[in-house]
């Protein structure tokens, strides 16, 4: 009776969705386990290296002033830094303030300014 009321191919379409949002999630669970598996040992490694203060200073991307921060540390008052250290300076150094730092694009200063706009143009100076 229930079969009478519902037509077949309304049944067999609602299936056919299931059977393909169950592939389409299938596919792509899959697919990003192929991917983060292999990768998964590096970003250990990093993790372990990101711990070391040799990282930083030496072997990184970018060569923060480890030096600098030998010479400042526990002093107070304002550094005028480069873009990629700021985040670093202020780990480091948080009773220094720095100019500059990766999360200030964002911000606007009272006349509109970004001060990553600034920095950009006293360096242009």
């Amino acid at each position: 009776m229930l079969s009478e009321n519902i037509p077949l191919d309304k049944i067999i379409k609602e299936k056919f969705y299931k059977l393909l949002n169950f592939l389409t999630v299938s596919v792509f669970v899959v697919a990003a386990l192929v991917y983060l598996i292999p990768n998964i040992n590096q970003t250990i490694q990093v993790g372990q290296i990101d711990n070391d203060q040799r990282f930083y200073c030496d072997a990184g991307k970018v060569k923060y002033p480890c030096q600098a921060i030998k010479m400042l540390e526990g002093k107070t008052g304002n550094i005028f830094n480069t873009y990629e250290w700021g985040g670093y300076l202020i780990w480091k150094l948080p009773k220094m303030k720095v100019f500059v730092d990766g999360r200030m694009p964002a911000w606007k200063d009272d006349f509109g300014r970004y001060p990553y706009a600034v920095f950009l143009a006293i360096l242009q100076t």
